[in-house]
């Protein structure tokens, strides 16, 4: 686990370098010259830090459960794909971006199922591109073109002239909650990504009491509470630690952060680990 988690931390660290060097190259080229030129200058760094870490990226494709995972997780992306194109064409905003989060979360946690060393890697690819696309979308070429086309559909006004993060914090925060194993990983996904989602439906479909300091109603955090207490239980926790960690999860999501997709797998986090793994749950 412990190398697969460094593997990430380099590749996210790479991403960030390459949007660093491509800045400064953009002054001279166009911007597709810059990303290429600053992603092989980053991989110069990343790859001999790799080596003197002791961490080979090829162990990755020899690991047996690669194609096992391989082929499912493939037909479920392209199922995602074509869907997900349906919905650009066809969906609001909302419902896109809540699309977006379910089948996300699903095959995050089918892909962590069969291999949760070899999904933390890939967890942190996808963070990597996300991070290169929402630099270069903002810019003129054709990765840029490329960028806009994948991102701009889920992305709110305000997000699209400023920084994608409900997409990058998204992804980041399920990297660092599957480092705790997979039964706290899939916790938080569940809360963030079915919770969240059904909170947000359930409010608009039976919201009639809606909270002082916002939009969102009581039912709409009901339904994102029941929905996450079942998803938790179901990966295995007890029922009284889905409780605790649902509530306060779901309470935290009603207070209508600037974006809920960092705090509230912050707080099922933090949660989990005082509840589910023993620091609190010895009280009950």
């Amino acid at each position: 686990m412990c190398e697969c988690i460094e593997l990430g931390l380099i590749t996210i660290a790479t991403s960030l370098l390459i949007v660093f060097v491509a800045n400064i190259l953009e002054k001279r080229f166009t911007t597709d010259i810059s990303i290429v030129s600053a992603w092989l200058f980053s991989f110069m760094f990343s790859f001999p830090l790799a080596m003197y870490l002791n961490i080979n990226p090829v162990f990755l494709f020899q690991k047996k459960t690669f194609p096992k995972m391989f082929f499912p997780f493939l037909v479920l992306l392209l199922g995602f794909s074509a869907f997900a194109y349906y919905v650009q064409k066809h969906a609001s905003l909302e419902t896109r971006r809540k699309f977006y989060h379910i089948w996300g979360g699903v095959l995050i946690i089918f892909a962590t199922y069969f291999d949760i060393e070899l999904s933390i890697v890939f967890i942190a690819g996808i963070e990597a591109i996300l991070i290169v696309m929402d630099y270069a979308r903002k810019r003129r070429g054709y990765i840029a073109e490329l960028s806009r086309k994948f991102l701009n559909p889920g992305l709110r006004e305000d997000e699209k002239e400023g920084i994608a993060e409900a997409a990058i914090f998204f992804v980041l925060s399920v990297f660092f909650a599957y480092w705790f194993g997979w039964d706290v990983g899939s916790a938080v996904v569940v809360v963030l990504a079915f919770g969240d989602t059904f909170a947000n439906y359930g409010g608009r479909a039976f919201g009639k009491h809606r909270y002082p300091w916002g939009k969102k109603s009581v039912e709409g955090t009901v339904c994102g509470f029941i929905v996450s207490v079942i998803g938790i239980k179901l990966i295995g926790f007890p029922i009284e630690v889905a409780f605790v960690v649902s509530s306060i999860s779901m309470a935290v999501e009603s207070l209508e952060f600037h974006s809920d997709n960092a705090t509230v797998p912050l707080v099922a986090l933090v949660t989990l680990l005082a509840v589910g793994k023993g620091v609190i749950y010895s009280i009950f």
